[in-house]
């Protein structure tokens, strides 16, 4: 198998070769055109170009036409909901991202439907409390009670470690 391939590329130079000692330069500087010739030559080529340029100008208009069809179907795949927002409102609140929108109107609707459930009721222990700490601490300071180095204390004593509890079978 070798051997043909061998073969073939051999018979393949020689015709190359060949070819290149048929092709002389010269041949066309010696050639002589007449004018009507040269206007059937003329014409030929530019009856060649328009049919060219025509072409790639039906090929550019199918190219545009699948393009603004393909913009089309994507704008169509999003919601009627999204293609309604200002589009400047959906890239920078959303970045431009359905799903983050979507996210958003489920969040915000949770949050409405919740207030109207169970509206936010202060607590009045929490400023009771707080009241009779500051109240508290108002009084320790008037009474001198307590420094300004004073306070709780940093450390554990050893009172207050949290120790095991030991069963009697353990002891």
């Amino acid at each position: 198998f070798a051997m043909d391939i061998d073969t073939f590329l051999d018979e393949q130079q020689k015709l190359i070769n060949s070819y290149s000692l048929e092709f002389d330069e010269n041949v066309f500087k010696n050639l002589t055109l007449t004018v009507e010739e040269k206007q059937i030559i003329l014409t030929t080529m530019e009856l060649e170009m328009e049919t060219r340029i025509l072409k790639l100008k039906q090929k550019a208009e199918e190219l545009s036409a699948n393009l603004i069809l393909r913009s089309q179907l994507e704008i169509a795949k999003l919601p009627k909901e999204i293609r309604q927002l200002p589009l400047t409102e959906f890239i920078n609140i959303y970045h431009s991202d359905p799903r983050e929108y979507f996210e958003k109107q489920v969040a915000k609707k949770v949050k409405e439907y919740d207030n109207q459930l169970t509206p936010i009721i202060e607590s009045k222990k929490r400023k009771w409390t707080l009241h009779n700490l500051r109240r508290q601490d108002d009084d320790d300071n008037i009474h001198g009670n307590l420094t300004e180095d004073e306070g709780l204390p940093k450390k554990r004593s050893a009172r207050a470690t949290i120790r095991p509890i030991l069963q009697a079978d353990d002891k």
